[in-house]
């Protein structure tokens, strides 16, 4: 069972062809009675990350 703020593996796609490859995500909302999640990108590249999407997250420790 998943849990908010859980790493998971997900088949991200490529921006140049129908190719996917396992990435890290976390897990930011989930919805057990929609089948919804909700999940950030994690990436080591900072400073390729310069999308309005993209966003810093500072957590807590639970």
């Amino acid at each position: 069972m998943l849990a908010r703020f859980d790493i998971v593996l997900v088949a991200f796609p490529f921006t140049d062809g129908p190719n996917v490859k396992p990435r890290p995500a976390m897990v930011i909302c989930l919805s057990e009675r929609h089948q919804d999640l909700l999940l950030a990108f994690i990436s080591s590249k900072v400073a390729e990350a310069s999308s309005c999407a993209s966003c810093f997250l500072i957590l807590r420790a639970r």
